[in-house]
């Protein structure tokens, strides 16, 4: 392995180019403007694969096209390869397919529909590959009328090529991409969420998940990422992957908090709406350039 700097557009996640933190111990290294500057900090630290950070973009904007997706609408191929829309009354999904990287994306709760907001409370636990689950979010991925469709997509995408393979969503969509990662392990999938929220009790007995591919980030002032989770406490419901916490207020806009964290920061307010969270990260964009470390 050897590294190189270089700066990225990361659209969503840091708004235009953001820090972040690179992994070599316990010590945390932020990178400056110079490759060869470093800064040492409290706590852990993570280098972005450079297969995460090549594919970033396209994992952003198919995200933001699940909130177009719906029973009734699908939003139009932007110019990927492939693009497969799946959709039912309460859920939704996209399949598609770029170069050799295959996505699959699930759409976050829509508030309109009260079938769908049901799911966020049903507290039931089922039981996938060797992990337990929170029933609504298995259920969103098991029984939804697309099902078998959408994991007959993602297997002819991989069989196309020798191809990578990423889940991603935001809030209720993360939480199902995380589960959709168990059933769909075979395919070694990167996993990519916003703001979702736990969706694996006992995580650390769930070996169908592997933490080393998962990728959190979770706004700072975001109360839904530690709210939706307390039923679940006493469970020992898990986050899984690394955590990076975005924090509007902070002089830099990014840390990395851990693998596998799970500390109720409990924030006040509730800046979780996707349109609002990308909006809230591009209001401090001069104060978010650094040139970034990736692994190569």
């Amino acid at each position: 392995m050897r590294n190189i700097c270089r700066a990225l557009s990361f659209g969503l996640l840091l708004a235009h180019r953001a820090m972040t933190v690179h992994a070599e111990g316990r010590n945390l290294r932020r990178r400056t403007s110079s490759c060869n500057e470093e800064q040492d900090a409290d706590g852990l630290t993570l280098e972005l694969p450079e297969l995460m950070v090549d594919n970033i973009a396209d994992v952003e904007q198919l995200v933001g096209l699940t909130t177009e997706a719906g029973a009734f609408k699908h939003p139009s191929n932007p110019g990927f390869d492939a693009f497969q829309v799946f959709s039912d009354i309460n859920d939704a999904a996209i399949v598609a397919r770029r170069g050799n990287s295959c996505f699959a994306v699930f759409r976050a709760t829509t508030f309109v529909n009260p079938f769908d907001i049901m799911q966020l409370y049903d507290w039931s636990k089922r039981s996938i590959g060797s992990c337990t689950v929170r029933g609504g979010i298995y259920k969103a991925y098991q029984r939804s009328s697309y099902s078998e469709d959408f994991v007959v997509a993602v297997d002819e995408c991989m069989a196309s090529g020798d191809n990578n393979f990423f889940l991603a969503g935001h809030s209720q969509g993360g939480a199902i991409a995380t589960v959709a990662s168990i059933d769909l392990k075979r395919h070694n999938p990167m996993v990519i969420t916003f703001g979702a929220v736990r969706s694996i009790l006992g995580g650390a007995d769930c070996s169908d998940v592997n933490p080393e591919r998962h990728f959190r980030f979770v706004n700072a002032a975001d109360n839904n990422y530690d709210f939706w989770p307390a039923q679940f406490n006493r469970d020992n419901q898990a986050h899984v992957g690394h955590a990076i916490l975005l924090d509007p207020q902070a002089t830099q806009p990014a840390a990395y908090v851990g693998l596998n964290d799970n500390t109720n920061r409990s924030p006040q307010d509730r800046v979780h709406h996707l349109p609002v969270l990308v909006k809230h990260l591009k209001d401090y964009d001069s104060r978010a350039r650094a040139q970034v470390k990736v692994q190569v």
